[in-house]
């Protein structure tokens, strides 16, 4: 038996239409920050095939965390949902929205693509209830 190490496609550099298709709860685990409580978020590019024809995917670790910095609340505010104290993530399968990819090359030498948010891009917002927060236009 052969057994060939499978080479994935990267999603190229640049502006993408993406489509949500899974969420997964990766738990308490340990990062270079600490420990962190994650999820991965799979995003199919909808404009960019592989050679083989099939969408090219893209897994993203995010902290279960909605607070103004956090990389998950710019998530959520880019595909326009709405930030309260608590969501399902369960809400984001399905998601359509448009996200910048760049790529950065990790310490192990390989290049990773990974979703970005330009600042003019993204809404302020602010809490407007205990429970709630709610976007601000710029």
């Amino acid at each position: 038996m052969i057994i060939k190490r499978k080479v994935y496609e990267i999603a190229s550099e640049g502006q993408h239409r993406v489509t949500i298709t899974h969420v997964a709860d990766k738990g308490v685990t340990k990062t270079k920050y600490g420990e962190k409580d994650l999820m991965t978020v799979t995003f199919r590019m909808d404009d960019q095939r592989s050679k083989d024809g099939r969408p090219v995917v893209l897994n993203m670790n995010y902290t279960k965390l909605i607070e103004p910095k956090a990389a998950l609340t710019r998530l959520l505010l880019a595909l326009g949902i709405p930030v309260t104290a608590e969501f399902d993530t369960d809400d984001l399968i399905g998601k359509e929205g448009d996200v910048s990819i760049l790529h950065r090359v990790d310490r192990h030498g390989k290049t990773q693509a990974n979703v970005v948010f330009s600042r003019s891009k993204i809404q302020a917002f602010t809490v407007v209830e205990e429970d709630a927060c709610k976007p601000i236009a710029s």
